[in-house]
């Protein structure tokens, strides 16, 4: 796996001079990023983007891996030549195989037989294949000036469709959070979600995962090798075909067969998987556990300059199973008072008011932090109020780095979105609504409580 991630060279079988098309937006999206020797094959030679194009696979200098976009029924022959060759690892972007069943499937099995035969891995096909913001290896066919790439951090991405995983990298990318590598692996001929999972289980770059799955075809493996990841790392899992509809939608999709959704969530859940609700709840929960550390439990104080979003977060709090309103100890209410203006209301929320600064927020979070009866803060920020606008980059230096889980409700406009992405940049995850700040708690407080229950 690590040939996809750190090669020696990478080959484009099937580059284009034609900007309109696929094998010239892969190679353009190469030379942006990846730093090693990058070899084009089209049997017209000349030069693309100020590369010298090999007419062959066998003309061009040995290289690790390849991207090959190519049409499916040329696709065995390319990999039988690129193994030859010394190849090692070959993302296959083509579709037309197993998802339209008949020829395509041949192809498909033949192009796997293939490369068998001269130990060669394959990603896809039906993919758009890696990522990795080390070291530039970038496989899309997605111009950078139509989608986005996040900066480097540490969340990983294991998806079995490519537009999911657009969506998630583009979001992730606007909120702020960083990626470290990312797997679409399509139709999953070779590559599939154990091995990402294994190979990701040991990268130490790699602090949270998130998988989009349709079908598995090993089912009780991929379940084993799960517990044994969840124990080092959390996995974030999204559920696609739960219904007839969807399943069937997923076997047009990329040739899987959905399993039955409840009882693959329940498998899933005992094995140590943060399963999520829908998308928002994936990206805020790899947001979040990305960031901050885990709750010890489901204490939750919130902290504010407007009351009324705190009011909802309550109601949502009160519908939760796991997540419950915190209660401050007579000591910290007590000292909170000392140090802020008399008509704050210490409670829960701690409400500071319209008039709050960033250093009253300094100074509630100082004492609160200190209280054992706490597990999560949730600083619910009116970004919009004079008393933050004015000082808000304050902030940056008193939200971060807190004993306890910290996350900001913040929701507003252009204003509000700027600041959100820079405290997101110092640390602080920021979610827009209620329900999904305590979605997130909730989650993050049940896979601690998994976690506590392994080491028993």
């Amino acid at each position: 796996m690590r040939d996809f991630f750190d090669p020696d060279g990478i080959m484009v079988i099937g580059a284009s001079s034609n900007p309109e098309k696929i094998g010239y937006v892969v190679l353009e999206s190469l030379k942006n990023s990846y730093m090693g020797r990058i070899c084009p094959i089209n049997p017209k030679g000349g030069e693309i983007l100020g590369l010298k194009v090999y007419e062959s696979i066998e003309d061009a200098p040995q290289c690790d891996m390849a991207v090959i976009v190519l049409p499916a029924s040329k696709v065995p022959d390319a990999v039988e030549r690129f193994g030859r060759h010394g190849g090692k690892a070959a993302v296959v972007i083509s579709g037309g195989f197993k998802e339209l069943g008949g020829k395509g499937a041949e192809y498909e099995d033949e192009m796997v037989r293939k490369a068998r035969e001269y130990g060669v891995r394959i990603i896809g096909p039906n993919c758009i294949g890696v990522l990795d913001t080390t070291t530039g290896v970038d496989t899309f066919f997605q111009p950078r000036y139509a989608m986005l790439r996040p900066e480097k951090g540490s969340v990983s991405v294991v998806t079995q469709s490519g537009a999911v995983g657009i969506i998630a990298l583009e979001s992730l990318a606007k909120s702020g959070v960083g990626i470290d590598k990312f797997i679409s692996y399509g139709n999953k001929a070779d590559v599939n979600e154990i091995d990402a999972l294994r190979y990701l289980m040991d990268d130490d770059a790699t602090k949270v995962i998130g998988m989009y799955i349709e079908g598995l075809d090993r089912g009780r493996e991929f379940l084993d090798v799960l517990r044994d990841v969840s124990k080092k790392k959390p996995v974030v899992v999204i559920k696609a075909g739960m219904t007839a509809h969807g399943a069937r939608a997923a076997k047009s999709h990329t040739g899987s067969l959905a399993s039955d959704g409840r009882v693959f969530i329940g498998a899933l859940r005992q094995h140590g998987a943060i399963v999520a609700d829908d998308l928002e709840n994936f990206l805020d929960l790899l947001n979040f556990l990305s960031l901050q550390k885990l709750p010890e439990g489901g204490r939750t104080i919130m902290v504010t300059n407007g009351a009324g979003p705190c009011v909802l977060t309550a109601d949502w709090i009160g519908r939760s199973p796991v997540v419950r309103l915190g209660h401050l100890s007579y000591e910290t209410r007590k000292r909170i008072e000392e140090r802020l203006p008399d008509f704050v209301n210490v409670d829960n929320p701690v409400d500071l008011t319209g008039s709050a600064t960033p250093e009253w927020y300094d100074k509630a979070l100082d004492e609160i932090e200190k209280d054992e009866s706490i597990d999560v803060i949730i600083a619910a920020l009116t970004l919009q109020d004079e008393g933050l606008s004015g000082s808000w980059e304050e902030l940056l230096n008193i939200l971060p780095g807190r004993k306890k889980p910290l996350l900001a409700l913040a929701s507003g406009g252009a204003f509000t979105e700027k600041v959100s992405l820079e405290l997101q940049k110092a640390g602080i995850p920021v979610i827009p609504f209620p329900r999904r700040v305590v979605a997130t708690i909730e989650k993050a407080v049940e896979y601690r409580r998994w976690l506590e229950k392994q080491s028993i």
